[in-house]
């Protein structure tokens, strides 16, 4: 049918109809996914899964315990989640135009061969199949091979033509020596897997190169995943003594939780007592007092009147100052400051961390800063305001004279996460991160993935996976990070560390998703995962121009903040957790939606391939002028995930596919900024529905499935080959299959023919097949026997017995 008609009034020629919006079309793709979960339920139910517990994870599906408890339902709406969007889509867009983005009829066609008769390597192959091959047969296959080979132009052709004449003369010397011939088939062999390996890297340079002449798409764009699940015995063994390494701080990180717990409770107890006593001096108490408003008067601290020493004093706007106890600590004169400015160096609030920090203060205020950018800033605003640092530190916060804000969410997991604080002094994408996990830390989804599991209550937590992690971890690794690369913010391995902290907070999840039965931690999980991907994608990896400034990053704010939303109404998206200002959406909302209502975002989808600034660019490379369509991620073999780009002719309508270095280069009008952290991008799923995000790394395999999750699928893709061909195949199968090579469709057709020879429906009709097949023997048979015994009764009549029959009739007639 042509799918540009499907679904419009009045065509009748496609599975969908106006009136039945939800039904899903059957694609091009359909056969391969039910080939990915045929053999995926068959590896699951091998390493130790139910029947019935297979067929929940192939299918995705997972019990909420009775259908009225609360966590049943909070996880229905999440499955739901998606047809909901789907109708709200369809709603509010041309439902039309949708199912004809989702409708596809087309069917690919099987794999090509891997060779002609044309190339040279085709002979190869003739002798590579078959099993015995006879001198004549190996020797008039190598001929041809040599032959077609110097006719051929093939680049760096001489090294395989002096190969195959030596290979040629041993077949000549070989006369009926068995072993000899042997030798000189696996020479034909050894050279036909050099010249594979050969056309592999020349078509993976098609694949990733940035040719402007490249005209078809590029191919195999998923194999390089395959990399991503493979895992040696080495590398088990190492992550083996990891977790051992990790469950040993985490008792030692809980004995220090602990103890600090446990002061804190004395600290509340002498508190208590001291209320109780009341026996504070009026007279004493109401000169603190007058000394206290002085201060407050002056914008001076109020928290130096405090013997203990403990809190951090705060000036009356709200921003540090220095302490009784830090201003007995030596001072230094700060070097490219005013007269009276000084710097300290302050221990951590971690006994255990041996380093200082430095801290800047002002002359007259005392006002604390941790960075000299910060400090210089503030200095700025104290010309401003004619020396008045009262006036300058008002102005520095943005903000008008007055009592301090309340605290946020996040400044409370700030101070009481102290783990994950800022570094001034760190790069901006590690700054970022650090924010990203400050907001987790202050969600309440994510209170059960903050400290690590206790390897003394949860055992089987650190014997299921293979890499255990929190937030915690996560902090610790960007603190370091952070103070490694604060003297160097242009290091290219700042992006690594990115694209590390979004595998480990994924991990967090799958981990959690993985191992608990319990519906409320699996379900605090998936909301976790849903707000880190939205904050991810558009506090990290959007383009630049769509990030918030780092100073805004406050998911306590409506999603896009204004003025005008401390008088409206928010509304907080089902879906991503994220806020709105009702009457600033588009159409603005008056009243709260009734059931669940998503976000313009989540409806559309976000990810790179919609908000990537080149898509809609104009390009033009000689003759040729088009518009950049689309963009999409190839993971191809043995090379990182590269960018490829749809270019539409603007005349013709022709498509070329670019890379994304020619894409930048012929862009018309103004430049765009490059791209950072492309591997964590590939690797982003982005958020929202009706998404095509590129991202092939997660999804693939489930997580009962996959060896970087699953300590019990690690040992099996170590000790099984039909495993290692499970993965694999289905790592093949997100490829259209006419990409496919001849040895991934032996493996896949394989693994197929195994799982219909042990198929209950296959051994019945076996049986049936082997019952009627004994039922037809056995009458055979005893005809058989049958005729024999009649033949044992009748005695068999002989030639000479014929003679003497006919002489005496002869002899009778005479007579």
């Amino acid at each position: 049918p042509n799918v540009d008609t499907v679904g419009v009034d009045g065509v009748s020629d496609g599975p969908q109809k106006e009136a039945d919006v939800s039904c899903l079309p059957v694609t091009e793709w359909t056969w391969r996914e039910v080939a990915r979960m045929i053999i995926i339920w068959d590896v699951l139910t091998d390493i130790g899964c139910s029947k019935s517990e297979a067929s929940n994870i192939v299918k995705g599906y997972r019990s909420g315990g009775h259908p009225n408890s609360k966590e049943a339902k909070r996880w229905k709406k999440i499955e739901d989640s998606i047809i909901f969007m789907m109708y709200q889509q369809l709603n509010n867009h041309d439902s039309s135009q949708y199912r004809r983005r989702l409708v596809t009829t087309c069917m690919s066609t099987p794999s090509v061969p891997s060779a002609a008769p044309s190339d040279w390597y085709f002979y190869l192959h003739n002798i590579k199949s078959r099993s015995s091959s006879s001198l004549s047969f190996v020797k008039e296959n190598v001929e041809k091979s040599l032959t077609a080979l110097r006719n051929s132009d093939s680049e760096g052709k001489d090294g395989f033509i002096s190969d195959l004449e030596k290979c040629l003369a041993a077949l000549r010397q070989a006369g009926t020596c068995v072993s000899e011939l042997y030798k000189a088939k696996e020479m034909a062999i050894n050279i036909l897997d050099r010249a594979d390996e050969k056309q592999k890297v020349s078509a993976l340079k098609v694949v990733t190169a940035d040719q402007t002449s490249l005209t078809q798409e590029p191919e195999r764009q998923k194999m390089g995943l395959l990399k991503l699940f493979q895992v040696s015995r080495d590398e088990y063994k190492m992550t083996d003594t990891a977790k051992e390494e990790y469950m040993a701080a985490a008792l030692r990180l809980k004995e220090k939780l602990e103890m600090k717990d446990a002061i804190a409770d004395d600290d509340d107890d002498d508190k208590s007592d001291d209320e109780e006593d009341g026996n504070t001096n009026s007279e004493e108490k109401a000169s603190k007092d007058s000394a206290a408003s002085n201060a407050q008067e002056n914008g001076a601290s109020t928290s130096d009147l405090k013997s203990d020493g403990k809190t951090e004093s705060m000036s009356a706007n709200g921003h540090p100052t220095v302490s009784a106890k830090e201003a007995e600590i030596p001072s230094e004169a700060a070097e490219g400051f005013p007269d009276g400015w000084v710097t300290r160096r302050l221990p951590r609030n971690n006994a255990n961390d041996p380093r200082m920090d430095r801290y800047f203060y002002s002359p007259k205020l005392g006002l604390k800063f941790r960075s000299k950018d910060d400090a210089k800033r503030f200095l700025n605003k104290v010309e401003d305001a004619n020396g008045d640092e009262a006036e300058a530190i008002i102005a520095f916060h943005g903000r008008k004279r007055g009592r301090p804000p309340a605290a946020t969410p996040a400044a409370v997991a700030a101070a009481e996460y102290d783990f994950c604080a800022d570094i001034a002094s760190a790069p901006d994408l590690i700054r970022r991160c650090l924010v990203v996990v400050r907001t987790l830390c202050a969600s309440a989804s994510a209170s059960p993935f903050i400290y690590p599991v206790d390897p003394q209550i949860y055992p089987a937590y650190y014997e299921a996976v293979m890499t255990p992690c929190s937030l915690y971890d996560v902090s610790m690794f960007l603190q370091e990070a952070g103070e490694k690369f604060s003297l160097n913010h242009d290091d290219p391995e700042i992006e690594d560390v990115v694209t590390e902290t979004g595998r480990k907070i994924r991990i967090i999840v799958q981990n959690s998703i993985y191992v608990n039965s319990s519906n409320s931690i699996v379900n605090s999980a998936e909301e976790m995962s849903r707000i880190f991907e939205r904050l991810f994608f558009d506090w990290i990896l959007a383009p630049p121009s769509l990030r918030p400034a780092l100073e805004n990053l406050d998911d306590d704010r409506c999603i896009d903040p204004h003025e005008s939303d401390v008088n409206n109404m928010v509304l907080l998206c089902d879906a991503c957790e994220a806020k709105y200002n009702m009457q600033r959406l588009k159409p603005p909302i008056h009243e709260v939606p009734k059931g669940d209502w998503y976000c313009p975002r989540c409806i559309t989808g976000r990810s790179w391939t919609t908000v990537d600034p080149r898509i809609g660019r104009k390009v033009k490379n000689g003759s040729f002028q088009g518009v950049v369509q689309s963009c999409k991620f190839i993971f191809a073999e043995g090379t990182k995930p590269s960018l490829s780009y749809c270019i539409k002719d603007s005349n013709s309508g022709r498509k070329e596919y670019w890379g994304l270095s020619d894409v930048d280069k012929l862009l018309i009008g103004d430049a765009v900024d490059s791209i950072q952290c492309l591997e964590a991008l590939s690797e982003s799923p982005g958020y929202g529905f009706g998404r095509d995000s590129g991202s092939g790394v997660s999804g693939e395999l489930p997580l009962t499935f996959n060896p970087l999750i699953a300590d019990n699928a690690a040992q099996a893709a170590l000790s099984s080959s039909v495993f290692q061909s499970s993965i694999s195949a289905c790592v093949s199968l997100a490829n259209p299959p006419e990409e496919l090579r001849a040895e991934e469709w032996t493996t896949l057709l394989s693994l197929l023919v195994e799982k219909c020879a042990s198929s209950e429906s296959i051994l019945e009709y076996a049986i049936e097949i082997e019952g009627k097949e004994n039922s037809r023997q056995s009458a055979e048979m005893l005809s058989f026997w049958r005729s024999r015994g009649a033949k044992n009764i009748v005695p068999d009549v002989s030639d000479d017995d014929s003679v003497s029959s006919e002489d005496e009739a002869n002899q009778d007639e005479a007579k």
